[in-house]
């Protein structure tokens, strides 16, 4: 029954365009060994669009519709680059349901491409608190300093959506490109590869995805496997190796591979092992964190809401 509950929410989250979230929750079937094929192709790569059917004589905006809906048609605005309808329904969504980071998340892309410098430096001002916990956050904040050229401050926001999720592909590349601009080239190089190997295993991922019975491919599953071994993250890699395993269970790499992860996994990491990445390497603290002016709050919070125009 557990499980059961587990699988509903992790399709829920992901339905609903929450998929930071839902990574929590698939990665617990993971380690129960009770993953399905997307769902493990979803925890490796939470840019893949999951559609929540919703009829057409739903209206987003009525107020009886359901909120996890309302975030889920609003990021399909996104998404479509539908910059008006996204804002109309994102600011309204923060308003009734505020403790929503992903609405917040969302709402800050749309503001990154439309709105004038002070509006995205209000909507950072009216975060709630939990917002520190998602790392999309950290790198809106990282990509708004970075536009004011506090370069340094920038490179903690993005090492800081690292510590949160060391397999986000664009806070290794953004870091990368301030360490290089700051002139530590040396610092800069793995997070700059780390970004690539990660975007090939998105891009394997998603092909594994769309393709039919592409997770019975056993070379896709090889490819899998290896690219999250080389990014340290032991528990998918070896999931891949076990449904190679069920479709070509004599290939000579998979002992080996199988031999290697289970070594690793003896030491129960964590989904990502730390010391696998660049970021073991960096001292995030030589870097400040950004300041938070908390007089503009209150002003900051008018400043988005429905009611004021962007």
């Amino acid at each position: 029954a557990d499980l059961r509950a587990t699988h509903r929410m992790a399709f829920v989250l992901n339905a609903s365009g929450q998929r930071w979230r839902a990574a929590r929750y698939l990665f617990r079937l993971l380690e129960k060994g009770d993953i399905g094929a997307d769902e493990l192709v979803l925890l490796g790569n939470r840019h893949i669009a999951v559609s929540l059917p919703v009829p057409p004589e739903i209206d987003a905006r009525q107020e009886n519709v359901d909120a996890y809906v309302v975030l889920a048609i609003a990021k399909r605005a996104v998404s479509e680059q539908q910059w008006g309808e996204a804002l109309t329904l994102l600011r309204e969504l923060i308003v009734n349901r505020p403790e929503l980071v992903e609405a917040h998340v969302q709402l800050g892309i749309v503001l990154q491409e439309i709105a004038k410098l002070e509006k995205r430096i209000a909507w950072q001002a009216a975060l709630p608190a939990d917002a520190n916990r998602h790392p999309d956050i950290w790198v809106l904040r990282g990509n708004l300093l970075q536009h004011q050229d506090h370069i340094e401050v920038a490179a903690r926001c993005y090492g800081e959506a690292l510590r949160l999720e060391p397999n986000h592909r664009q806070a290794n590349y953004l870091l990368g490109q301030v360490l290089t601009s700051l002139g530590r080239g040396e610092d800069a190089a793995p997070f700059l590869a780390r970004a690539e190997k990660v975007r090939q295993l998105e891009q394997l991922l998603l092909d594994i995805y769309l393709a039919p019975h592409g997770h019975e491919n056993a070379e896709l599953c090889q490819q899998a496997a290896e690219l999250c071994r080389d990014v340290g993250r032991y528990w998918e890699s070896l999931a891949w190796t076990d449904r190679a395993a069920e479709i070509v269970p004599d290939a000579e790499w998979i002992a080996p591979l199988r031999d290697e992860l289970q070594e690793k996994l003896a030491k129960i990491p964590p989904r990502t092992d730390r010391q696998a990445t660049p970021l073991a390497n960096l001292d995030l603290d030589e870097f400040p964190l950004p300041e938070v002016n908390t007089e503009m709050i209150a002003e900051a919070v008018s400043a988005i809401s429905p009611q004021t125009p962007i």
